[in-house]
């Protein structure tokens, strides 16, 4: 139920204003799960012009021979048209702020309900989840995330709209700061000028400021105290977890990853099966010890599948790979095959040879030994099927070439077809 309007604040009566309370601070918040190889954070400070303090005509200086005369005391005739447009905009974000109101106590009751569960409780949820997606003989080599730490995950980040109103009351409170640091000059003036009156005058309406902005810091209150109960909790869970062993052939013997399928869903099986699992020798991302939470996944994750016949003919083919060298999945190990990768930028403007990509990685492999074409130009007309790549991230120049180009001039007769993170539905066959 929304809440009734509260009535516009009159900085032209600021006694009816409530007394000042404790300055609180709009900024976000960041915590760090100490033992984990995580950290959250969350900073919501944002620059902006600075409005245009008010303007007053300066104070005469009282000399020694003579007192300040009345008119020497008294502002200028500018109009203090900041402040009342501070208090327009206060209105408005508090009407913002009120629609907002009933979702915001939803999610925080969400939030304090999965924080209230012991880490043992998360576990167990792990576990159930792992007996619902996996057959009996799998349970074991997967752990899926637990839905409670899933939930508090994403209540631990702002939606858009709450994005939005933390930066409108940032941008309110430095537009609120400078206004009154305006004021508290001019109130110095005064008092020096010994004028009681004119200083009193001053004070009410710095201290009108002065609620005005701490009423505007609790409009979204319960957006920052779920952002607080979120952060902490997660790392807590984090802290509190071992690592999980993986034995370095498991993947192969146990024949676990087996079958993953070029889809969403096949990465995610790839998820359950590193979640963790020590960071340092299964490194998918910025993280290089302890649990792999997946928390900053910088290496593409790709997935490879082949038939041979139509699109329903039985698979010839089906690995993954990370990018990197040592990455976890598959690695050429000095390997080579028909394809030639090239150097090119990556997200973060490094440049350099993309022959551990791994769609290179995948397409190299599946040429060269199930194939056997190892030297460049090779051409293999015999084979027949469909070569299905499911990519986390967009293809990069190199291996947009190597698999769109090359592999197409390699096996003239097969049907290519790549998927990045099931955003792209179909197929896109070369010919």
């Amino acid at each position: 139920m929304v809440q009734a309007e509260t009535p516009a604040v009159s900085l032209n009566d600021p006694d009816r204003l409530p007394k000042p309370k404790p300055k609180r601070s709009l900024s976000g918040q960041s915590i760090s799960g100490s033992g984990s190889n995580s950290k959250i954070s969350r900073i919501a400070g944002v620059s902006h012009d600075s409005p245009t303090p008010i303007s007053h005509r300066p104070l005469s200086s009282p000399s020694s021979s003579s007192a300040p005369t009345p008119s020497a005391l008294l502002p200028s005739k500018t109009p203090a048209v900041d402040e009342t447009e501070l208090s327009k905009s206060f209105s408005e974000l508090e009407c913002r702020a009120e629609q907002q109101r009933p979702r915001w106590e939803i999610a925080l009751d969400c939030a304090r309900q999965a924080a209230a569960l012991s880490n043992d409780d998360m576990l167990a949820e792990g576990r159930r989840e792992a007996a619902q997606r996996y057959a009996p003989g799998e349970v074991d080599h997967f752990f899926p995330e637990p839905p409670s730490v899933a939930r508090l995950t994403r209540l631990a980040d702002r939606s858009g709209e709450e994005e939005a109103i933390a930066m409108a009351l940032d941008a309110f409170a430095a537009s609120s700061s400078t206004c009154r640091t305006a004021l508290m000059d001019e109130l110095k003036q005064a008092k020096a000028a010994g004028d009681r009156e004119l200083t009193r005058r001053f004070g009410r309406r710095a201290n009108a400021l002065y609620t005005l902005t701490t009423r505007a810091r609790a409009l979204d209150a319960p957006v920052r105290t779920r952002l607080t109960i979120s952060i902490r909790r997660i790392a807590a869970f984090r802290a509190a977890c071992a690592i999980r062993p993986i034995s370095p052939s498991s993947a192969v013997s146990s024949r676990q990853l087996t079958n993953v399928p070029p889809t969403r869903s096949g990465y995610d099986r790839l998820l359950d099966f590193y979640r963790f699992s020590d960071a340092a020798r299964h490194s998918f991302g910025r993280a290089y010890s302890g649990p792999q939470f997946f928390t900053d996944i910088k290496r593409n994750v790709a997935v490879l599948h082949a038939t041979r016949g139509e699109a329903d003919s039985k698979c010839v083919y089906n690995d993954y790979a990370v990018s990197g060298e040592n990455a976890p999945g598959l690695n050429l190990d000095g390997r080579e095959g028909p394809f030639e990768a090239i150097a090119c930028e990556d997200g973060l403007g490094e440049h350099y040879l993309r022959d551990h990509d791994a769609e290179y990685k995948l397409v190299t492999e599946f040429c060269a030994r199930h194939l056997d074409m190892r030297r460049r130009g090779a051409v293999c007309t015999e084979y027949r099927g469909r070569i299905t790549l499911w990519s986390k991230k967009p293809l990069c120049a190199s291996c947009s070439d190597v698999f769109y180009q090359q592999l197409g001039r390699v096996l003239p007769r097969a049907t290519l077809e790549v998927r990045v993170d099931d955003s792209s539905p179909g197929h896109t066959p070369l010919r």
